[in-house]
């Protein structure tokens, strides 16, 4: 098993604690439990990060605090409502393969599987995909075949 010690506890841990680099093959230099120490102790470090990686990926140019003043902490899902509990993410309402634009005004929280689903699709598609399929799976199992 390959190991790695983190540069902040200074522990040798497996290397599968330890995240990868956005579109890079190297890891982080601390581990997950000193990351998520981290950002709980100093909560504008995500927001940080999070502007930072928006800087990396589209371009955009937006202040920590501007993002955590205008998108707020991510509580609950938009696309289903439900409480985000583990790894939040900033969905595009208009997808930028559509034309949208990463804006504060299009961003919004989900959870990481509401975001998958969704995948490049506008809110009232993503909406009649859904529909389609608690349609079909609330029909009996003999009228469904047919």
């Amino acid at each position: 098993m390959k190991t790695k010690i983190c540069t902040k506890c200074g522990k040798r841990r497996p290397v599968a604690k330890f995240k990868r680099r956005w579109k890079r093959i190297t890891l982080e230099s601390w581990c997950n439990n000193c990351r998520t120490i981290y950002d709980r102790t100093r909560p504008y470090g995500r927001w940080k990060r999070l502007a930072s990686n928006l800087r990396l990926r589209y371009g955009v140019n937006f202040r920590y605090t501007t993002l955590r003043d205008q998108l707020g902490e991510p509580d609950t899902c938009y696309l289903c409502g439900e409480p985000i509990v583990d790894r939040p993410e900033l969905d595009h309402v208009i997808p930028r393969s559509r034309g949208g634009r990463t804006s504060l005004l299009n961003l919004r929280w989900t959870h990481h599987t509401c975001n998958r689903g969704k995948h490049d699709m506008l809110l009232h598609e993503f909406l009649d995909v859904v529909e389609k399929i608690l349609r079909q799976h609330r029909r009996p199992l003999f009228l469904a075949s047919a």
